[in-house]
């Protein structure tokens, strides 16, 4: 299992909304680390990119030109539940993404498309 689990979701033509729960046995947690597990950056990115596909471009799989203003804040640890956001700005071809709770804000970013 590579995704977490969506608990919920919310869409409109450019702005998703996932709360997500993270599962103990995503594949990202392996060797990441032994004795305290947490998601990678790279599982965040590509988490960004496949709910964006699924969402906003069906039948895609969407290139990466540049990821900017990208901060990693918290970690996020395995049995978290965690809303992702995302607004695609279409006439920009770019993505903003943050990964937050109520108690915490994990990471944000900006990825452009081509």
């Amino acid at each position: 299992m590579f995704l977490p689990t969506v608990l919920a979701h919310h869409n409109t033509d450019q702005r998703l909304t996932l709360t997500l729960e993270i599962d103990p046995n995503i594949e990202f947690f392996k060797g990441h680390f032994n004795d305290a597990p947490i998601i990678p950056g790279v599982a965040q990115l590509y988490w960004v990119l496949e709910f964006y596909n699924e969402f906003f471009q069906p039948n895609t799989r969407p290139i990466i030109s540049n990821v900017s203003t990208l901060k990693f804040q918290q970690v996020i640890p395995p049995h978290s539940k965690v809303e992702l956001s995302l607004e695609y700005l279409q006439s920009k071809n770019i993505l903003i993404f943050s990964y937050a709770n109520d108690n915490a804000k994990f990471s944000s970013g900006k990825i452009a498309l081509s």
